[in-house]
């Protein structure tokens, strides 16, 4: 009211002092019921003479109009979720606090990148309502943990902002570990089951020689990547001459330069044939990623582990997905395909309907495809894996339990997923003939594949010795050099000419010395 009071004679002042004649002002007015209303008080000089002067006002109630106009500019600058500011206002006032006249030699401000730990895991598993709740729930420990004088951003799906005004650097690393603490040691619910998360902090300082906004940003998203780098669960500063940086700075841009890739389809699939030793002949295809970077092939140990850092290996199966039923549509030697799937993924719930979107988009049987999960992967979360396989199979894909041996589980964990296929370590097939405990082992995981009625899958098959034997041995289908490398699209019609003319070699078994 009082801010109003000196709106209303500004204006009245305005006028006296031969400012326009007419004006209006918006103020608010204290009702006879003690409730504030908003009003608009037209104002018009009607005489004016040295000693005096006359001036009208009429006023009219826009109290509705004002709420309205209120509640549109709080959605524009606020997170609907969390009710925090949100990535517009956060851009807004980062700019304006890194002006000059912010950021004198005594002064120093902090911005602190929050991400949290594992959030997708959660997300994906538990459903996105309650992911909802977990947001919720941060946001409120941010409140209480954060002076009103700073303000508080969600600037991203899980990820936060912080700007700390007139903040040094020891107290905002001091801050930020508070926050790092709090999230730790709350209790999160879900129906009967509490859990626990946390988050990665990177901090950087803002001052009168490092007050530039997209370098301050750019600082503060390297401190993250570290933080998650070093371990996850706590607060990374950022610092010129921290040994990591140029390091993880390139990583981080290599990352982001391979999302872009992914975005628009920068891709070259490889398939590779596996052979079914029973029938002689090419049972079916893995399919193998390789991006278009600067007109160079990228093979994924080099972008995978770029991709998990910034929790996106959704997008690359997404791409794989997509373009790998395309290609089964239009090439008809590409019978049947495997596509490697990531953990990330396959807990992702948008995964089934971009399956089953694209299978009726190209006009490809179900059947033609099958997902593969590394062992490892899958046991991390039994109920859930068992949960997606079960729909792929519902859909007619079929599946296959990759890498398998390397887990160390127990064979009983074959019994709970209903999987077609079982894959063979390599690592164990490729000494097999030299190590006695690794032929025990391929031999072990082939019987109890087919007691289980799944078929048995060995890779690394790089010699025709190991070839032979896994035949010998009643493995129902090989992959490796021996048999084909991978190679793109447009090669695989000749190679499986060429492997056709060979067939009878593939037939025979060597004499026994």
């Amino acid at each position: 009211i009082a801010e109003c009071q000196v709106k209303l004679q500004a204006t009245i002042d305005d006028i006296l002092c031969g400012g326009e004649y007419k004006q209006q002002v918006e103020i608010r007015l204290q009702h006879k019921n003690g409730s504030q209303i908003w009003v608009e008080c037209r104002l018009q000089l009607i005489q004016k003479s040295h000693n005096n002067a006359t001036i009208t006002a009429t006023i009219d109630n826009i109290h509705e109009r004002k709420q309205a106009e209120l509640q549109l500019r709080h959605l524009a600058l606020h997170d609907t979720l969390t009710g925090l500011h949100n990535r517009y206002y956060f851009d807004q006032q980062l700019n304006r606090i890194c002006q000059p006249q912010h950021t004198h030699s005594d002064i120093e401000h902090a911005l602190i990148y929050i991400d949290l730990d594992h959030f997708k895991i959660i997300n994906d598993s538990k459903g996105h309502q309650q992911g909802d709740i977990v947001l919720k729930e941060v946001a409120q420990l941010f409140i209480t943990n954060i002076s009103t004088e700073h303000l508080v951003c969600r600037v991203g799906g899980d990820e936060f902002a912080v700007i700390l005004k007139h903040t040094n650097l020891l107290d905002a690393h001091l801050i930020a570990e508070g926050i790092c603490n709090a999230i730790e040691q709350n209790q999160f619910k879900s129906e009967e089951q509490i859990y626990s998360i946390s988050c990665s902090i990177g901090l950087t300082q803002i001052t009168e020689k490092n007050c530039d906004p997209s370098e301050c940003l750019k600082q503060a998203d390297i401190a993250l990547y570290i933080a998650k780098n070093l371990g996850r669960n706590l607060v990374h500063c950022y610092a010129k001459q921290d040994a990591h940086n140029n390091t993880l700075q390139t990583g981080l841009e290599w990352g982001h330069g391979i999302r872009q890739a992914l975005q628009q389809d920068s891709i070259e699939l490889h398939y590779q044939p596996i052979w079914d030793f029973r029938r002689n002949e090419v049972a079916y295809f893995e399919v193998l990623l390789r991006l278009k970077i600067n007109d160079e092939l990228v093979f994924p140990n080099q972008f995978i582990p770029s991709l998990e850092m910034l929790n996106d290996t959704f997008l690359m199966d997404q791409c794989v997905i997509r373009n790998t039923i395309a290609n089964v549509a239009l090439y008809p030697e590409l019978n049947q395909v495997a596509i490697n799937l990531s953990a990330q993924s396959f807990l992702d719930e948008r995964l089934v309907p971009l399956i089953e979107s694209n299978l009726a988009k190209y006009q490809v049987l179900p059947t033609q495809i099958i997902f593969e999960i590394t062992e490892s992967a899958s046991i991390n979360n039994l109920a859930a894996t068992r949960k997606m396989i079960e729909k792929l199979n519902i859909l007619g894909c079929h599946f296959s339990i990759d890498d398998f041996g390397t887990g160390f589980s127990t064979f009983n964990y074959l019994k709970q997923l209903p999987a077609q296929h079982v894959k063979i370590d390599g690592s164990f097939v490729c000494d097999m003939l030299n190590d006695p405990i690794d032929l025990a082992l391929v031999k072990a995981i082939n019987d109890i594949s087919h007691s289980l009625d799944k078929r048995s899958v060995a890779e690394y098959v790089e010699t025709e010795e190991v070839f032979f034997a896994l035949k010998e041995i009643g493995v129902d289908y090989g992959q490796g050099y021996f048999i084909a490398r991978p190679m793109p699209i447009k090669g695989v019609k000749s190679e499986l000419e060429k492997i056709l003319k060979n067939k009878t070699f593939y037939q025979q078994l060597p004499s026994k010395k």
